[in-house]
């Protein structure tokens, strides 16, 4: 067949057959249908390109899953390619000899929005609607991040009843071949033994089917997590194969253990099972596709209060400083953010923190929070950063609750990402508001002229417009921030209207323009 004959007929028959179960990570949470072209928007989902355009062209600015905002920069919401995902998608089609996904339509995406946001008085039955209020904007205040990371970096949030408006069938059926030692087997007990025995074996290729198929299960059947996370037999023999020479293996045994970890029961078992230090190995030693699903898990793991003294005690913190700070393509960049939230959660606990700034994290934070932080180590810049920015800023923020921490940031460089994040951002998503958080907190008590005002400063110029354009707390919070300037520089904003709520006030001389000269020579003798 030639290759046109093969593109047409993936675009024509679409539908898989009926007895595959599609991963409801591959599907999107808009049409409930397998991605073609799958892309991260700011809030770290992943929808069909076409899905969230449609999303996005209908006025909503908000994720369809978690809430949160889609204007990344405060204007315009960036898409990133999924690579990973896509990847992932493309081998399960291969390993059940199906033809890859076909994008809708814009007019079919745009159709699918139209039934999501349909009153629910009369809903399409083919279609999951969505109920009003089943999400609230994102609350602008610096606060814990959502509760469950990307194991795929994808969506996964999908609804039980959530059923497609195409004519792509999502069967709840088993695929042919797929944990074939147990498919059949209505004594759900002898899971994990069956699989504990595969793991075991000493053909290669029969444990990377084992470990596949485990990852497969514990992705699809919520119910079976908390079995098999309290049968130590059958951890220990996936805890061994996260340092597999197959990488394959070690991929998919980190991969059960995200997976695993997702359950609140879980995270304290897995814990004291050992699983920690297996973890960290990977984060040593693992291939990045790996380190990203060791970020993920260890992540999940620091939710649990618990753990976050465990985490930080056997030497997570720099492990995953070190990946944070890391460039590279977009699988680390996934990873980084994975870091990042599970450095959040660890700087909840404040002898943690203190870990962390010996450990030096300050530097490293301080440049990750930079609008270059993608070329760091020789990457590129990916356009979803601002997430990793804004998670650095709240570890910032929290690490300059302490005295030791105010200390370090005060002698870092902080001041000046802070100043850049809010300077070039130009809107007002959360890496504005979580940077003008850290410069209000740290300036507040003596502070404030450690920020330069200067007569060509575009800092005021933002901080002004925030307090009188802004919105919610990022409003407040930049009025608040006036205010500690005008203060500490009363005479500057005396003598040109600067202040805080909003107030007009007349914009100070520009180089070489009348009345510089007296400007500038008032201005750099304050300091």
């Amino acid at each position: 067949m030639s290759s046109d004959a093969h593109h047409h007929q993936s675009a024509s028959s679409p539908a898989p057959p009926d007895d595959v179960l599609w991963p409801p990570e591959f599907l999107c949470p808009i049409s409930a249908r397998p991605m073609s072209d799958p892309v991260i928007v700011p809030s770290g989902q992943t929808y069909e390109r076409n899905c969230v355009s449609a999303w996005l062209e209908s006025g909503q600015t908000h994720c369809y899953i978690n809430g949160e905002s889609l204007l990344g920069d405060g204007h315009s919401a960036s898409l990133i390619s999924n690579r990973s995902l896509h990847s992932a998608i493309r081998r399960f089609c291969q390993s059940y000899d199906l033809p890859l996904p076909s994008p809708p339509s814009i007019e079919e995406a745009r159709l699918c929005v139209a039934n999501l946001l349909r009153p629910t008085a009369q809903p399409d039955p083919n279609v999951w609607t969505l109920a009003p209020g089943s999400f609230s904007p994102l609350d602008p205040r610096p606060s814990a991040p959502p509760l469950e990371p990307r194991v795929i970096h994808s969506a996964t949030n999908l609804k039980p009843d959530q059923v497609s408006a195409f004519s792509f069938p999502v069967s709840p059926r088993i695929p042919s071949g797929f944990h074939s030692d147990y498919a059949n087997d209505d004594q759900g007990g002898d899971i994990p033994s069956r699989f504990t025995q595969r793991l075991l074996r000493h053909d290669v290729a029969e444990k990377e089917a084992a470990v596949h198929d485990l990852r497969q299960l514990t992705r699809t059947d919520l119910s079976c997590r908390s079995t098999l996370a309290s049968d130590k037999g059958l951890l220990n023999a996936l805890f061994e194969l996260s340092t597999s020479r197959s990488l394959q293996a070690q991929s998919d045994s980190v991969a059960t253990i995200v997976n695993l970890s997702l359950e609140k029961e879980n995270k304290v078992q897995l814990v004291r099972a050992g699983a920690l230090q297996f973890l960290l190995d990977v984060l040593r030693n693992g291939c990045s596709e790996s380190r990203g699903h060791a970020a993920a898990a260890i992540f999940s793991l620091a939710v649990e209060e618990e753990n976050r003294s465990v985490i930080a005690a056997i030497g997570g913190i720099p492990l995953l400083l070190e990946l944070l700070g890391t460039g590279g393509g977009r699988d680390i960049a996934a990873a980084a953010e994975d870091a990042a939230l599970a450095l959040y959660y660890l700087s909840l606990h404040a002898a943690n923190r203190i870990k962390m700034i010996h450990a030096g994290a300050v530097p490293i934070l301080a440049r990750r929070a930079r609008r270059t932080a993608g070329v760091i180590g020789g990457g590129s810049a990916s356009a979803d950063d601002g997430v990793v920015r804004a998670r650095c800023f709240m570890i910032l923020y929290n690490l300059a609750t302490l005295d030791e921490g105010r200390r370090a940031l005060l002698g870092s460089d902080v001041l000046d990402s802070a100043t850049e994040a809010i300077v070039g951002a130009k809107g007002a998503g959360p890496v504005v508001e979580q940077a003008v958080a850290l410069m209000l907190l740290m300036v507040g008590k003596g502070k404030a002229r450690l920020v330069d005002t200067g007569p060509d400063c575009s800092l005021l110029y933002e901080l002004r417009r925030l307090a009188s354009q802004g919105s919610g707390r990022t409003k407040e919070k930049a009025d608040a921030l006036l205010q500690v300037l005008r203060e500490a520089h009363a005479a500057e904003f005396e003598d040109y209207g600067g202040g805080g709520g909003g107030r007009e006030g007349t914009t100070p001389p520009v180089a070489g323009s009348s009345g510089w000269t007296s400007y500038h020579e008032a201005n750099t003798a304050r300091f």
